[in-house]
């Protein structure tokens, strides 16, 4: 089996990796929802059920750059200028938090690394202990990068370790390509947990959201929200600018993105054919997502 890489403009498949039919964890290879802005691209290779290792690899022929991990889901970031990835990086040879009764008895440091291209391995930016992690949430339309800080009072818990802070930090890249603090004065209001909370407060159904995105006006917000229904999971799209009105459906589905504006030609589109009954890509000119269609 294999995981390909189609190119829209030029009508071209590549295989980016192979895998065993066994699908055994450590062999499964999916794409992360993120955009890349070069080459580039980000491969996830499930390890466990909240980490992996992420394999960079060239789009262009499939070949692999560099290995990273490991790390914790797809929350890696491209640098602005698309010239490294910045990854939270589980710290499995440091002690951890211990939860009785969950699958994963131990919760592990999670530390905030940086990967450049010309760079042959990572650098730990911000280093996670036993009470503490960092994870990398997005970037905001000054150039600040977000971070989200875990913390935990205690080092053993009875039952699933939910962390009792979460707060936000805030940094930016300066003309030495370092990291440095930055204010949070002057945030959108998704920011810093705005999100979240505003959307708390509105009537859907009690879920949770899987993924959001922030729209080109960087007010204008689209994200999944999943929920179970009737013993089922279902997840659908909405549109939302965090107001007093409620999110606006779009479709049943998950992972939206805003895209480029593109042109394909029909003919040669590869799932023009709507009786065709799987998952298709909605293609631009300002929102893709992944559309689960409904039998007739």
């Amino acid at each position: 089996m294999a995981l390909r890489l189609f190119d829209v403009s030029t009508h071209q498949v590549v295989t980016l990796t192979t895998y065993s039919n066994s699908l055994s964890k450590g062999d499964i290879p999916a794409l992360c929802p993120q955009a890349f802005p070069r080459q580039l691209l980000p491969v996830y290779l499930v390890g466990g059920r909240s980490w992996g290792s992420v394999e960079v690899r060239d789009s262009r022929v499939g070949t692999k750059v560099a290995e990273l991990g490991p790390v914790s889901h797809c929350n890696h970031l491209w640098l602005p200028g698309g010239e490294g990835l910045i990854f939270p990086k589980v710290e499995f040879a440091k002690e951890g938090l211990r939860q009785e009764g969950v699958q994963e008895e131990i919760i592990y440091p999670v530390s905030l690394a940086l990967w450049r291209v010309a760079d042959e391995a990572p650098v730990v930016i911000l280093e996670g202990t036993k009470q503490q992690s960092y994870f990398p949430v997005r970037w905001l339309p000054d150039g600040r990068l977000m971070v989200r800080v875990l913390e935990w009072e205690k080092e053993e818990y009875e039952g699933p370790a939910w962390p009792e802070h979460v707060e936000y930090r805030f940094f930016y890249v300066d003309e030495g390509e370092e990291f440095q603090a930055a204010g949070a004065g002057g945030l959108p209001w998704w920011a810093a947990g705005g999100f979240e909370e505003r959307l708390a407060a509105t009537g859907l159904p009690r879920g949770e959201v899987i993924d959001w995105e922030v729209g080109p006006d960087e007010v204008t917000v689209i994200f999944t929200w999943r929920w179970k229904e009737g013993g089922e999971f279902k997840s659908a799209i909405y549109l939302w600018q965090g107001r007093d009105e409620e999110p606006v459906y779009l479709a049943t589905g998950w992972y939206p993105r805003w895209q480029f504006p593109y042109t394909v030609d029909e003919s040669q589109a590869p799932l023009s054919d709507p009786r065709i009954p799987v998952e298709k890509i909605i293609y631009g000119p300002v929102l893709s997502a992944c559309v689960v269609p409904f039998s007739t």
